[in-house]
């Protein structure tokens, strides 16, 4: 969107944090002295410590999502074996994503037992999957109400600098699943591959209903970029503008 408006002329502030109709001024929040929006070293750029969602939910519960996705892959248990799940989280976890009975597809996006419930139960809690039509998922709503979640002190302990999670499958025969992590997939410490980032940004794209050469378009300009150098000119105008959608 911000690509289309520079390309139709439309101007925008310079100074979008600190300008008189800035960020600052909204929030009536003073300035901290000293504090610096612009990393120094190259090595030290932003973009380099940002997490990539792996999932359409609030962030704090991903840890706990890709355990149970990788719950998943184990063999050895079935979703209709599952006596109960534990959860455990850090307290954050708890304080933001722990709604019980989520009646909207918002509210479901901070409920961690109902996401985990999906995910453990084969729902498509995808980018592009994780629709209004998921609530009604029966197999992931009596799955839930044997989810439970947890604060895990020793976890809340770790956070932020960590993000951990614990899940825990007990099923009929006595046995426990567990899997652990602690990073979510996409964390600087747990980083995409350049081949998912391209499948996970094509499947994303077609919910903007771009075709399969835009964006192909889109994935080989984003390589080129990096092999551009710090001085080499760069069209402010993305070569695959054309082909998205109006707004």
């Amino acid at each position: 969107m911000a690509a289309l408006l520079a390309e139709a002329g439309i101007a925008g502030p310079d100074k979008i944090l600190e300008g008189p109709k800035g960020l600052l001024a909204a929030w009536h929040a003073t300035p901290q002295p000293g504090a610096e929006l612009i990393p120094g070293p190259s090595d030290d750029l932003q973009i380099t410590q940002t997490t990539i969602k792996n999932w359409p939910t609030c962030g704090q519960m991903h840890s706990a999502l890709d355990a149970a996705a990788n719950l998943v892959h184990q063999q050895g248990w079935a979703v209709n074996d599952v006596v109960s799940v534990r959860v455990d989280l850090p307290r954050a976890a708890l304080d933001i994503a722990d709604i019980k009975h989520p009646a909207t597809l918002t509210e479901a996006k901070f409920s961690t037992s109902f996401c985990v419930a999906l995910v453990l139960s084969g729902g498509d809690l995808s980018f592009v999957g994780f629709n209004d039509a998921v609530l009604q998922n029966l197999l992931a709503c009596d799955l839930q109400k044997r989810v439970q979640v947890v604060h895990e002190p020793a976890f809340t302990k770790r956070f932020p600098l960590e993000r951990p999670a614990r899940v825990t499958i007990y099923t009929r025969d006595g046995r426990e699943h567990v899997n652990e992590r602690s990073f979510r997939r996409g964390d600087p410490e747990s980083p995409w591959s350049w081949e998912e980032l391209q499948a996970r940004f094509i499947s994303i794209a077609s919910l903007a209903q771009l075709s399969d050469s835009s964006s192909a378009e889109v994935v080989s300009w984003c390589s080129d970029l990096a092999s551009r150098g710090a001085t080499s000119p760069i069209d402010p105008v993305l070569p695959f503008a054309s082909s998205l959608p109006s707004i």
